[in-house]
């Protein structure tokens, strides 16, 4: 079975707290969290906060099982702003580096491009390469695979990515599959789930869990909208190489133990 990695909103509580809120997600014996994005970029730049966590992570019996890279604007695969990209592609090559040999994180979940993207998925196949590829380079001289995460644009809904993976194909390259992102689009065409879940199946490293009415990417937790978990996880279970499921509902108006007793009822099958 794969334990539910939990991206909790840390700035709901005071960072002197986190401590305490490990030990809750601990008690309820959920065990695994995954990194959002901007404590991926304290990590980048903060050598004393990374030793804070570990020294937290230690004492709590929780870990890190995953990280969401740094997003939107100036931070995605496709982003192109010529005096930024030095630096996102620096930041992004350093998480790489730090985050599997500090903290023992090997996926790294990436966005093509949250804004609309201009061209085609034939452009979009070709400039990615400019950023994957030194990517690719890093991520597999520390044993960490690059998950590109499927959205709602003709270059990132889920029938397109296996092209990427096929172009780059590397060891160090696959899929995040937001299950919900994929509900919305079945939704809209009038598809099927399945095929969603079939075709990126053999590249899928990483899920991302909430849940929605078909209609918008509303990140409500699971059982709260139509996605039919029942019939999804036991498929994703069948993902050959799947490292994480990780919950990214919105999840306030719940207790860390009334988030956790969810996932176990609704989700935790896999």
């Amino acid at each position: 079975m794969i334990e539910i990695a939990h991206f909790w909103d840390w700035g709901r509580v005071a960072s002197n707290d986190w401590a305490d809120a490990m030990r809750r997600f601990a008690a309820c014996g959920h065990t695994q969290l995954a990194m959002n994005d901007w404590i991926a970029l304290r990590a980048a730049f903060s050598p004393g906060f990374v030793s804070g966590l570990k020294k937290m992570l230690g004492a709590s019996g929780m870990r890190f099982t995953g990280v969401h890279a740094p997003f939107g604007g100036k931070w995605d695969l496709l982003a192109d702003d010529p005096e930024f990209h030095p630096i996102s592609l620096y930041v992004h090559k350093k998480l790489i580096e730090i985050l599997p040999n500090e903290l023992g994180i090997h996926s790294y979940t990436m966005h093509l491009m949250n804004d609309l993207y201009p061209g085609t998925p034939d452009d979009a196949e070709k400039h990615m390469g400019r950023v994957l590829e030194p990517l690719l380079e890093v991520a597999a001289r520390n044993d960490v695979v690059i998950a590109l995460e499927n959205g709602f644009q003709e270059i990132d809904v889920p029938g397109t990515m296996p092209r990427y993976m096929r172009r780059y194909a590397s060891a160090n390259l696959g899929c995040c599959l937001d299950l919900a992102h994929a509900n919305v689009i079945a939704h809209r065409r009038n598809e099927s789930i399945d095929k969603y879940i079939d075709e990126l199946l053999p590249y899928i490293i990483v899920c991302h869990l909430h849940d929605n009415d078909g209609t918008a990417d509303r990140h409500w937790v699971p059982g709260d909208g139509n996605v039919d978990w029942k019939h999804c996880m036991p498929k994703l279970a069948k993902a050959p190489r799947l490292q994480s499921l990780q919950n990214e509902s919105h999840s306030n108006a719940l207790s860390i133990e009334e988030l956790c007793a969810r996932f176990d009822k609704v989700v935790r099958v896999c």
